[in-house]
């Protein structure tokens, strides 16, 4: 209809309903690449970035969490987030042995907002991460690239699976990480795959 035109929240013809969901959209950060394997470099990543920040990109919609959970599944942990920091960021980059700069690809579905990625590759940028953006369609070229074959540093993507807090205990019988992420770490295998079995619910919030 042509007379549809501007903002819906201020067409008479639409009701406009929101609430949460269990999707978390996660910047992803391949644990195989030599810096990345550093968690000192992963914490300096996220002191870099001005989280609440993003959400005014998302027109102020979601929630800033220190976990890969989500608040309504049983469980999340009111975890503080790291802290916008890029000093800290800066310092935790010279520990690792990175003082003059890094540089990255960062593979982004081009079907999510480029304001976001833009945010990102600016405020890494201003801690000495050099971030190379490349756009990139999600089922043709994403799916197959970074998830297939894991040929990538960062991405980002909106998770939207149960319980997909277990994708970080994934792993082959050979004991590789299976999991585009290649995070690989037997005391988190242990413990979610003892909550994943368990039928207990208290027991599997626990663990």
């Amino acid at each position: 209809n042509t007379d549809l035109v501007g903002p819906f929240e201020d067409n008479p013809d639409f009701v406009i309903s929101s609430g949460p969901t269990n999707g978390e959209f996660t910047l992803g950060l391949n644990n195989a690449e030599e810096a990345l394997s550093n968690p000192l470099v992963r914490q300096a990543i996220t002191h870099a970035i001005d989280r609440p920040a993003i959400l005014d990109l998302f027109n102020g919609y979601g929630t800033v969490v220190g976990m890969p959970v989500p608040p309504m599944d049983p469980w999340y942990e009111d975890i503080d987030p790291y802290p916008f920091d890029p000093e800290r960021a800066k310092e935790l980059l010279a520990e690792a042995g990175y003082a003059d700069g890094l540089e990255f690809d960062f593979v982004y579905p081009n079907h999510y907002p480029m304001s976001v990625a833009d945010f990102v590759v600016a405020q890494l940028g201003d801690v000495g991460i050099t971030v190379n953006l490349e756009p990139v369609d999600f089922q043709g070229v994403w799916l197959p690239r970074v998830y297939g074959d894991r040929d990538y540093a960062l991405t980002a993507v909106l998770h939207v699976e149960p319980r997909d807090i277990g994708n970080y205990a994934r792993v082959t019988e050979d004991g590789e990480s299976d999991y585009y992420w290649n995070f690989n770490n037997a005391e988190v295998q242990d413990l979610l795959g003892r909550a994943l079995a368990t039928a207990d619910l208290e027991e599997s919030i626990e663990l």
